[in-house]
């Protein structure tokens, strides 16, 4: 395909000191004469196979260079972006160092304000991230979790009975039990801590990550040791704010437990419970109720939302077949022997027993209420 070959210089032209010229004049003639190559002669021959040699090499070129010149562009793209972000180099002077530091730090800082106030440039729309995840966290998972809390879905009337007597020791309970309804709130109170508590800590988790987050997406890693620096930092100090905020709200719980605040315009008052228990007593005997005050037992939370008072209607009074199953039977308590009563030692567990009466059904009722009203 590309010719004969060549006729290479011998140790006997070397010796006679023979030219490369005369060398090359005579392989023409060679292969010029020759019977064999006389057809080729002209693909024969040194200087055929250095055309025919380059040509290979030039077709060679020129179909690897489209590709190899984009490989060049885009690694020196990529060197150039790497450059960029390292930014300059560290300066020698340690004023400049200085200064190049507290340049870092101000542009951490900057874009920490900026991620928690929601000013970010590159805004993101399939996550919440930032401020906003915050945000989230104080409104969607702690204000509604105490929107929905309600102290008395958990109690039963013989637990209401129970505490008001506990409350009233050896003296007889009033109509208006105030002392038994303080004493429930402040348990209710009570347990808000840890929930409180646990949305600063949430708070603090958020601040955590997104400082974690600035710090890997900043130009920080180019220098190690300032980046965990920062991060050790900002760690320290929203730690050292966790714990006055969690002071801060064993303190604002101790306020609410020092005051029960019964003057509040949204508290329904001891007149309106009692109206309301009289509604609810009427309903359970089966006697009529006056229109216009079948709703009141909604009242309105201080988030807007409305709530019963009264509860739900699984905790109300239960049939006699089930208290019976419950209490302890009259003979267990004492016997008649001759015509003389004997006592027997209570129970060591004892219970108040479900209200039967109508006045006890409206200390329960009117305690519920008061209750369902405060938080």
């Amino acid at each position: 395909r590309w010719g004969g070959g060549v006729v290479n210089r011998c140790q006997q032209d070397i010796a006679q000191r023979r030219s490369i010229r005369e060398a090359r004049q005579s392989e023409l003639e060679f292969f010029r004469l020759h019977p064999s190559y006389g057809e080729v002669a002209q693909h024969c021959g040194t200087e055929a196979l250095g055309w025919t040699v380059s040509r290979i090499l030039g077709e060679h070129i020129s179909e690897l260079l489209p590709a190899l010149t984009d490989k060049i562009v885009a690694r020196r793209n990529e060197a150039q972006r790497e450059l960029a972000s390292l930014g300059d180099g560290r300066p020698d002077d340690p004023a400049q160092q200085a200064a190049m530091v507290l340049e870092k730090l101000h542009g951490y800082a900057a874009r920490f304000t900026k991620a928690v106030a929601g000013k970010n440039e590159d805004l993101n729309t399939t996550a919440l991230e930032g401020g906003a995840r915050i945000h989230y966290v104080l409104q969607d998972i702690f204000v509604k979790g105490l929107e929905s809390l309600d102290p008395t879905r958990a109690m039963s009337e013989e637990d209401i009975r129970t505490a008001i007597q506990n409350s009233a020791g050896t003296k007889a309970v009033l109509l208006l039990p105030e002392e038994p309804f303080e004493m429930l709130v402040k348990q209710a109170i009570r347990k808000m801590t840890e929930p409180c508590q646990k949305c600063a800590r949430l708070v603090h988790d958020e601040l955590t990550r997104i400082a974690r987050q600035l710090i890997h997406s900043l130009d920080l890693q180019r220098y190690p040791r300032l980046a965990q620096s920062v991060e050790d930092a900002t760690k320290d100090f929203l730690n050292e704010g966790l714990v006055p905020a969690e002071s801060m709200i064993a303190s604002l719980v101790e306020c609410q437990l020092a005051h029960i605040n019964t003057s509040h315009p949204e508290f329904v008052g001891g007149s309106k419970a009692l109206r309301l228990a009289q509604v609810e007593v009427a309903t359970r005997r089966g006697g009529a109720v006056l229109d216009g005050e079948t709703n009141e037992n909604d009242v309105k939370s201080p988030g807007g939302t409305s709530r019963k008072v009264l509860g739900e209607k699984t905790n109300s009074v239960l049939s006699d077949s089930d208290v019976e199953k419950k209490k302890p039977t009259a003979s267990s308590l004492y016997s008649h022997d001759d015509g003389v009563v004997t006592l027997r030692e209570p129970p060591g567990k004892l219970q108040a027993s479900q209200p039967k009466t109508d006045e006890e059904m409206l200390q329960v009722f009117v305690t519920r209420i008061l209750l369902g009203s405060y938080f």
